[in-house]
This record gives structure tokens, sequence and C-alpha cells, in this order.
């Protein structure tokens, strides 16, 4: 294992980010652009930021949708 300075432990998602030419509403039909899926979740958010600031960091946790 190398020696990292921070291990983080807890939520890892999977975000679903929707590009519409629009906001939704209710009165006008609305179609997906384009889709991407970006890792997410808190424990994923505070490892990248960790990692921008050049900290060594582990990554572990429990999956959610």
């Amino acid at each position: 294992m190398t020696n990292n300075k921070a291990f983080v432990y807890g939520e890892i998602a999977i975000d679903n980010i929707i590009n519409a030419p629009h906001a939704v509403d209710r009165e006008i039909d609305t179609f997906v652009i384009e889709d991407h899926y970006m890792i997410g979740g808190l424990a994923s958010n505070v490892a990248v930021l960790l990692s921008l600031w050049q900290t060594p960091v582990a990554l572990s946790g429990y999956a959610l949708g």
C-alpha cells in the first residue's frame, strides 16, 4: 500500500447529468439532448478535491444507486 495522507470512506454514487434545450415545463415538450454519467457521492467528491490539492488519497465506501 502506498503512503496515503488521507483515507476517505463514505458514499459513492453515479450521477446522471442530463442536458435539455430548456427548463422542464408541463406545457412544453422537453427532449434530452445528451446525458453523461459521472462519479458522485460525498466521499468521491471529497477524494477528488483532495487529489486536486496534490494530497495522496485512498477511497473506499459503500455504493448507492
